[in-house]
């Protein structure tokens, strides 16, 4: 009893006491600024691998850049000219949607750039491709649960489909990065449903469908006596989970009405917006009603977001614009990369919409894109409407179930996502100015299939890390609470 007492853990317990750990500092900020908040979010990852996925974006980055970390995977196709790429910073499957231009074409493209930074281009390939093998877990693990319902469904994913997905990422990366560095121009532009595949074909139709029909304004605005006002309440009802004999409300759509301390700060983001904006009227900007929006993400669930009801091009209530500000926090730090200048713009804020432009196709992928900063806090504008409409894996769960979706069609997804990083990476300028796809494309050389395989060999053996990590976590929030046994100071 002696020695076992004295025994040294073994490698599973200094990991998971690693992860409880790294999430409290991690999630630090919220824990003591709204607790409440922070509890809802580690209780929204508890859900399911692929929102645990979604929430550690920063114990990814220090698996993959600390030597000795899982996930550390040096690889033999990068220089010192890919080191300083322009990063999407957290691509997954449900960080691409699509968007509707100032000309009214529809476009796909990533659609969040909260993590954007600058960096080696293997950080953002790999877990993107990872992010697809974890979505085909969640998506097995979904159809495991309908089939304990009694619902007569088949299996909808085959034997190997995780690694099939994950390899059409990288595949797609490398054809699209030879020919970003070989073309000029925009690089790959899926705005036509039947190019874009079944999954994407399918989400084009509905954004323009839901955008027709005024969507966002339908869900959260009501028009009475011929004036648009703000709803408040639940959009979406809340749940509850026991975590640790501990109630965790988990909101899914709440829109909480402000206090006048929140009034004053969104009426002066408003203002400091329409000063960095050519040619936006400030009539168009007159604000008609505000919230705080609840439930919204993942890694940002506890930000704060606004949602502000502005006239638009004129006091019609048919053409009021629905806006959202969002507070943009630090990117994830990636350990041990040295780069200079360490701080190339002077607000998150900036650099979250700054980024998000050169990434993107076009720069005017959202209209309304923007930014405001009040003292230290920056706040991205992006416009909320129906024409904005993001890929849900539940969705791609449901549709497979359905038999509205086969394997394959996941794997064409799969491959143009991969596509439109790399178009991304070789679109948008280094950090030293100068164009990233020859970069790239030079570091890869003739052997795409190799940067294929050791990306493979990669997701195979840090994948079932990420599945380990899961378990672990949802035991720490049974053993300590929905805060992770976290007290305010």
């Amino acid at each position: 009893m002696v020695v076992a007492a004295c025994a040294q853990p073994t490698s599973e317990h200094a990991r998971d006491q690693w992860l409880w750990h790294t999430l409290v500092l991690d999630n630090q900020v919220f824990l003591e600024r709204e607790p409440e908040l922070a509890g809802g979010k580690l209780a929204k990852m508890s859900d399911g691998p692929y929102r645990f996925f979604r929430g550690t974006a920063a114990q990814y980055a220090r698996d993959v850049m600390e030597p000795g970390s899982p996930g550390y995977w040096p690889t033999a196709f990068g220089s010192e000219q890919t080191r300083d790429v322009a990063l999407v910073g957290d691509p997954h499957p449900e960080n691409i949607g699509t968007f509707r231009r100032a000309d009214g074409t529809m476009v796909v493209d990533f659609n969040d750039f909260d993590g954007a930074t600058f960096g080696p281009y293997d950080f953002d390939l790999r877990r993107l491709a990872l992010g697809f093998w974890v979505a085909a877990e969640q998506i097995d693990r979904d159809h495991a649960a309908l089939v304990a319902m009694g619902e007569p469904v088949e299996q909808p994913l085959r034997e190997g489909d995780r690694e099939a997905l994950a390899r059409a990422v990288v595949t797609g990366y490398v054809d699209e990065i030879a020919r970003a560095a070989s073309e000029p121009g925009p690089g790959l532009v899926l705005s036509d449903a039947e190019a874009a595949g079944v999954v994407l074909g399918t989400l084009l139709e509905g954004a323009i469908e839901d955008g027709d029909a005024q969507e966002k304004l339908e869900d959260y605005t009501r028009v009475e006596d011929g004036v648009r006002r703000m709803i408040y309440g639940d959009v979406e009802a809340p749940r509850t989970l026991e975590l640790g004999r501990e109630p965790q409300v988990i909101y899914e759509d709440t829109m909480r009405r402000l206090g006048a301390r929140e009034r004053t700060l969104v009426t002066e983001l408003l203002a400091r917006y329409a000063d960095s904006r050519d040619g936006i009227d400030p009539q168009a900007l007159r604000l008609k009603g505000s919230a705080r929006r609840l439930g919204a993400g993942v890694s940002s669930y506890p930000v704060a977001r606004y949602y502000l009801l502005v006239e638009g091009d004129s006091e019609a209530v048919e053409d009021d614009v629905l806006l959202e500000l969002k507070q943009v926090l630090d990117p994830v730090p990636m350990p041990g990369l040295l780069r200079y200048p360490s701080r190339p713009f002077s607000t998150n804020a900036e650099r979250v919409v700054g980024m998000q432009r050169a990434l993107q196709a076009f720069d005017d992928d959202d209209p309304w894109l923007g930014w405001a900063v009040v003292g230290d806090d920056g706040y991205r504008v992006r416009w909320r409407s129906g024409y904005q409409r993001g890929v849900q894996v539940p969705d791609l769960s449901r549709d497979l179930a359905d038999d509205d979706l086969v394997p394959d069609d996941l794997v064409v997804f799969a491959e143009l996502a991969g596509r439109l990083l790399a178009r991304s990476h070789g679109r948008a300028p280094k950090g030293d100015g100068t164009p990233a796809a020859p970069a790239i494309a030079a570091a890869i050389g003739d052997d795409g299939q190799g940067l294929v395989e050791e990306v493979m060999a990669f997701v195979d053996a840090y994948a079932p890390r990420v599945l380990a990590d899961h378990a672990a976590f949802v035991e720490l929030l049974e053993a300590h609470g929905p805060r992770l046994g976290y007290r305010r100071r």
